[in-house]
């Protein structure tokens, strides 16, 4: 399925995917504005250690803050 998957919907990375993760870790389910770290822990939250989301979400969350802590500064950098 792996290779499928990737077929059709191919890997980005760079500043694209830091891009695209800062946007899905800074906003909450409802649309706010949030910090990364608070929106980890919030999915954390919600999913029983031993999940596939909450196990997958623990081991990513350092490249997560750092993809996300890169394009604040770039934002930052901007102004």
């Amino acid at each position: 399925m792996h290779a499928a998957l990737e077929a059709e919907f191919p890997p980005v990375g760079g500043l694209l995917a830091d891009a695209l993760t800062y946007s899905d870790m800074t906003t909450t389910p409802d649309g706010r504005t949030t910090d990364v770290e608070d929106r980890l822990a919030e999915i954390l939250e919600r999913y029983e250690a031993g999940s596939v989301v909450f196990e997958s979400i623990s081991e990513a969350s350092p490249r997560i803050v750092d993809a996300a802590h890169r394009i604040s500064e770039l934002i930052g950098a901007q102004r």
